[in-house]
């Protein structure tokens, strides 16, 4: 996907391919869903990292039944993230580890947006020279 990241350059076709295959692997979640062992390593290392306590019985039971409708490759890149970025000294909720996913998501969205609408005004504009 050189063209894509280099300036003044238009993406070809198979940039739009490669742009494709990210967006399908965001938006339909392909890889496996994270399990409760997956969730509950990962609230561990973080209570670790963050010097608190890992949630009761029912606040894991939340974390479980909130983070595993995503799959555990997404889950592991948002941790890395919220990991670098959560300046409070309490463990991360749901909704933190869910926004990094969603942001990820719709910056790809928006980028495959612009190269697909670049893509077809440089093919109009070859069709008409």
């Amino acid at each position: 996907m050189t063209a894509i990241l280099t300036a003044g350059s238009s993406p070809d076709q198979d940039d739009l391919d490669q742009l494709m295959v990210i967006h399908d692997n965001w938006h339909t979640r392909r890889g496996p869903l994270a399990s409760k062992k997956y969730i509950a390593q990962l609230i561990e290392r973080m209570a670790q990292l963050f010097q608190c306590n890992v949630p009761d019985h029912q606040g894991l039971e939340m974390y479980f039944a909130v983070l595993s409708d995503y799959p555990e490759a997404l889950l592991r890149q948002a941790a890395k993230t919220v990991a670098t970025t959560h300046k409070w000294p309490r463990l991360p909720f749901p909704a933190d580890f869910i926004a990094v996913i969603e942001d990820e998501a719709a910056r790809t969205h928006h980028l495959i947006q612009a190269a697909a609408l670049t893509h077809s005004i440089l093919t109009k504009r070859r069709k008409n020279s």
